[in-house]
C-alpha cells in the first residue's frame, strides 16, 4: 500500500520558486509571478497554501476553480481545416498543478518501488525518452534485415486517447494497484464535474462539462494515462509491444511463427473494447522489413490495416529498407522552408532576374 502523503512548507516553497514566470496563469488568474512574490514577502501566504493543499488531500476535496480549464488547440499535422488534426491542451490553475506535482511525485515513488509501469513504456519517464525507444525499435529491425528475416512493424493510432479514458475504470485500476486511499479520493474528485472553455483567436466558448478523459496540460494527466494503458501489453503473446505514451507499436519476427501477428492485433483490439478505448484503423500503418516477404494482410475490426513503405514514428521516418533518405529529405525541405521565411532576399536577385528576362525577350 502506498504511504500517506506529507506536506511541508519548505517543499511547497521550493516548488513555487521553480515556477516559470513566463507561463500564463489559469482560470483563477493567479500567475507564477504572483505566487513567487507573495511567498517571498508574505510568510503567512505560504502557510495558507500549505494548509489549503493539506486539507484538500486530507478530505479528498478539490476547489471548484481547480476543476476548470481553458482549452487551447495545438496543430499536429495534416489538413488545418480538419478539427481532428488538433490536440487539445488544458490551461489549469497553478495551485492545482502544485498539488498534482506533490501527488504525482509520491505516486511515481510507489510505482518505481513496485515496478508497476512496464519497461516497454518509454513515455513521460525519467531516464527514458524518444531516443531510447527508437534505438530499441531500429536495432531489432536492422538485425532482422541483416538476417533476411520476415519482420513486421505495425503502428497503432488511438482515437482521442487522452480524452476517452473512462473515469470509473481508471479509478478501478488505481484501487487495484493499491495506491493510497486519500490519493485516489482526491483524484476521483479532481476528475468529477470538470468544466472547460475553448479559446480560439481571442474568442472563448461557453463553459461545458467534461465527462471522461485526463486533462492534457495537467501534471497528473500523463501519469494516469500510463497507468490506464499499462496492462495492454499483458495481452500480447508473441510480438514486442512498444509504447511511448499513446504511440503503440507491434514489432515481430514472423520467420518461425508466420500466423501469429493477427492474434496480437486482435488482442489489442479486444483490450481497447473492454476498457473504453478505440483505434483509428485509417491511421494505423503496417511496414514489412526483410527480403522477399510474403503478402500478409492484417485487419483491425474487419478493416485492412494500410501497408506502407515508410511511417513516421516519434519524429523519425522509418522505411522498409531502414535507409534514412526520406527522413533526411523531409528535414532538409522543412529547414529550407523555415530559412525562406527568415532569410532576407538579396537585392542582386532582382537584378539577375531582370537580366535573364531581357535575354529571353531578345
Amino acid at each position: 500500500m502506498m504511504c500517506d502523503i506529507t506536506i511541508n512548507s519548505d517543499g511547497v516553497k521550493a516548488l513555487i520558486m521553480k515556477l516559470d514566470i513566463r507561463k500564463a496563469g489559469g482560470p483563477d488568474n493567479i500567475t507564477s509571478n504572483i505566487l513567487k512574490m507573495f511567498c517571498m514577502y508574505v510568510p503567512s501566504f505560504l502557510d495558507a497554501i500549505v494548509i489549503l493543499i493539506t486539507k484538500s488531500l486530507e478530505f479528498g476535496k478539490v476547489p471548484k476553480i481547480w476543476k476548470s480549464a481553458v482549452v487551447s488547440l495545438v496543430f499536429k499535422s495534416g489538413d488545418r481545416k480538419d478539427v481532428n488534426n488538433y490536440r487539445a491542451i488544458s490551461l489549469t490553475c497553478i495551485l492545482s498543478k502544485l498539488t498534482e506535482h506533490i501527488i504525482s511525485s509520491n505516486m511515481w515513488r510507489f510505482i518505481n518501488q513496485n515496478n508497476i509501469i512496464s519497461d516497454k513504456q518509454h513515455g513521460f519517464r525519467s531516464g527514458l525518452n524518444t531516443s531510447t525507444q527508437l534505438l530499441h525499435v531500429v536495432h531489432f529491425a536492422a538485425q532482422a534485415l541483416d538476417n533476411k528475416d520476415n519482420y513486421h512493424i505495425i503502428s497503432f493510432d488511438f482515437s482521442k486517447a487522452f480524452d476517452k479514458v473512462p473515469h470509473k475504470l481508471l479509478l478501478h485500476k488505481l484501487i487495484a494497484l493499491r495506491f493510497n486511499d486519500k490519493c485516489v479520493s482526491w483524484i476521483a474528485d479532481w476528475l468529477t464535474n470538470r468544466t472547460s472553455t475553448v479559446s480560439v483567436n481571442g474568442k472563448t466558448s461557453t463553459e461545458f462539462q467534461v465527462g471522461s478523459g485526463v486533462p492534457q496540460g495537467s501534471v497528473l494527466g500523463p501519469l494516469l494515462f500510463l497507468i490506464y494503458i499499462n496492462d495492454m501489453i499483458d495481452k500480447i503473446s508473441v510480438s514486442d509491444c512498444r509504447l511511448y505514451a499513446d504511440d503503440t507499436l507491434l514489432c515481430v519476427n514472423l520467420t518461425k511463427n508466420p500466423n501469429t501477428l493477427q492474434s496480437d492485433v486482435n488482442a489489442l483490439l479486444n483490450w481497447a473494447k473492454n476498457w473504453g478505448m478505440c483505434f483509428n484503423s485509417r491511421k494505423c500503418v503496417h511496414i514489412k522489413i526483410g527480403a522477399a516477404l510474403p503478402d500478409l494482410e492484417l485487419k483491425l475490426e474487419n478493416e485492412a490495416i494500410p501497408q506502407a513503405d515508410a511511417s513516421k514514428y516519434l519524429g523519425i521516418q522509418i522505411d522498409s529498407s531502414l535507409k534514412w533518405n526520406n527522413h533526411i529529405t523531409q528535414i532538409v525541405s522543412k529547414a529550407n522552408r523555415t530559412l525562406g521565411m527568415v532569410k532576407p532576399r538579396s537585392p542582386w536577385s532582382n537584378v539577375a532576374s531582370e537580366k535573364l528576362q531581357s535575354k529571353q525577350n531578345y
